[in-house]
């Protein structure tokens, strides 16, 4: 459960911080066009647009989670991601 749940709420958390804070902040320089925190309401569900982006961040963030574990057969899946970013610059 807790492979689930802890992914989860760290995808979702991390929409709301990181995401939407990011938009707004860019949205009060000027650089983007949409604002963050939109409460426009999502048409079939009828919920903020922001907590249904948050929503799609959570699952993507459990599916992540499945991709990149970590067994003590294989290593660490971000140093294999850290060196091929280090590669490509």
């Amino acid at each position: 459960m807790q492979e689930v749940i802890l992914p989860f709420v760290a995808g979702f958390l991390a929409a709301l911080f990181f995401r939407e804070s990011t938009i707004a902040l860019l949205h009060a320089a000027g650089v983007v066009d949409p604002a963050g925190y939109s409460t426009v309401p999502f048409l079939p569900l009828g919920i903020s647009e922001f907590i249904v982006n948050a929503l799609w961040s959570a699952v993507f963030g459990i599916l992540m989670a499945r991709l990149l574990r970590v067994s003590p057969e294989r290593t660490a899946p971000w140093v294999a991601a850290r060196w091929y970013s280090a590669a490509s610059c």
